[in-house]
């Protein structure tokens, strides 16, 4: 697991698929040329690689399990209901942003601050994700946002410490271990504290007091509208949060934490995309499509996510015995992963090496590629949010949140690393990367060109 990159570097240059032993089975790695044949094949399924990877079964689990279900109802929440919310959700993701800063930055304009970008980033994250899928009051609720932001974590190294053992011996350590117990508190408390706003809600909707609707509720509200017919329980709601968490915080705390870093390490970048904010804004005010008309800002964050790449993503179990076009046969019962590497491919790139801000915008100003190359476009280039039929159904609001937070950390603040520090680097778990947690930032307080709370909603 440590020796990740070293491993698949000494693969690769076999010139075609091979295997690494990982922490939950061997691993078939696919060439990136693989990744347009395999991405809508009947044959190969997410979801299963979780059930294999984590006891998604036993008790304490639950929540896991109900975000893997096979009925798509997780997917649809996310898919369907949360995408069409963006504009309606937006003035709350600016009431949370505004709160959850206030809380940690500084407004002194004369002297620089010293912040760890994971303490203050991701609970800035969590409670923005909280506020939109949970309602304001949990997320304001300490309790309940300490259960968001530590959930992922320690769900994830209670599966990987299982791991190492039998699976015959799950259910017992599930019972004993402090991580698999620590999981099963989460959950019961958890369940607890959503408990009221859970019954509140369905009272709501039998009493026909909430208009259905993509401007309805939350989360909550939202998994009875899309319900139709599939079984919805206490544990549906409860399973739903802990896993719109665990989908949502991690992942775009650190491509934030990311973008700040570039913006450091490219301070030129700044002011154009301060001066695009500031114009869409005025004119605009705070809508989805404001969002959306920030080209260059689309640009860096798909360039930041292009560079802090995974080194393998497309994690799948393959249910049948499945023919590659080469002649390879990946046998019922592997699991495989397909290489990032075209995002640093020379002959798709340019100088890909190299950050360049403006490089998608230039991109789409080819002929045929006006609609190409936005951040949440999906192609075998840059796998950051997947491809086909198991790509990240969570992009949009992923898309828009971070241009918000950008907007709010660039206006309102400069950046800086402390004169004389030496960052960490970001290290692989395997096929991913793990972000530092004793990265420190240094941000002073500006006057922002515009009030961000003073904008119109559209």
């Amino acid at each position: 697991m440590a020796r990740a990159e070293e491993m698949v570097a000494d693969g690769a240059k076999l010139g075609g698929p091979f295997q690494v032993r990982a922490a939950a089975a061997w691993k078939v790695v696919l060439p990136n040329c693989f990744a347009e044949e395999i991405r809508n094949n009947p044959n190969l399924d997410f979801k299963e690689t979780q059930h294999i990877e984590f006891p998604t079964t036993l008790p304490g689990w639950e929540g896991m399990n109900e975000g893997l279900r096979h009925d798509r109802l997780f997917t649809d929440l996310v898919r369907i209901k949360l995408t069409q919310s963006l504009n309606y959700i937006t003035e709350d993701m600016v009431d949370e942003a505004d709160y959850a800063l206030n809380l940690w930055m500084s407004e002194d304009e004369s002297s620089w601050k010293t912040y760890n970008v994971r303490q203050v980033g991701f609970d800035v994250v969590a409670r923005i994700t909280s506020r939109v899928f949970a309602g304001k009051g949990l997320s304001r609720n300490e309790a309940y946002l300490r259960i968001a932001k530590e959930n992922t974590a320690t769900s994830f190294i209670a599966g990987y410490t299982l791991l190492q053992f039998p699976r015959f011996l799950w259910p017992f350590l599930n019972r004993v271990m402090p991580y698999c117990r620590t999981v099963r508190r989460q959950l019961n408390d958890a369940t607890h504290l959503l408990r009221p706003s859970i019954e509140a809600t369905i009272k709501q909707y039998e009493d026909g007091d909430i208009k259905k609707g993509p401007k309805s509720g939350n989360a909550l509200g939202w998994l009875i509208e899309i319900q139709k017919g599939r079984p919805l329980e206490l544990v549906s709601f409860v399973g739903a949060q802990l896993s719109l968490s665990m989908a949502s915080i991690e992942n775009t705390f650190k491509m934030l934490a990311c973008c700040l870093i570039q913006c450091i390490s490219h301070p030129e970048v700044i002011d154009p995309l301060r001066k695009e904010m500031v114009e869409i804004l005025k004119e605009n005010g705070w809508s989805k499509s404001s969002m959306q008309k920030m080209k260059l800002l689309d640009s860096f964050l798909k360039e930041v996510q292009r560079v802090d790449n995974f080194l393998a993503i497309m994690n799948r179990y393959v249910n049948k015995d499945t023919f590659l076009s080469d002649g390879t046969c990946i046998p019922a019962g592997a699991m495989l992963v397909v290489l990032d590497s075209g995002a640093r491919d020379p002959d798709i790139y340019a100088e890909p090496e190299k950050f360049i801000a403006d490089r998608y915008l230039r991109m789409r100003e080819k002929p045929g590629s006006a609609n190409r190359h936005y951040l949440v476009s999906t192609s075998s280039d840059n796998l950051g949010f997947g491809l086909g039929q198991h790509e990240c159904p969570g992009r949009f609001f992923v898309a828009h949140e971070l241009k918000m937070l950008m907007v709010f950390l660039l206006l309102r603040y400069d950046w800086r690393f402390e004169p004389g520090y030496q960052p960490p680097s970001t290290h692989l778990f395997e096929h991913n990367r793990v972000f530092p947690r004793n990265m420190e930032l240094q941000a002073r307080r500006r006057k922002e060109e515009i009030d961000l709370l003073d904008l119109r909603y559209s």
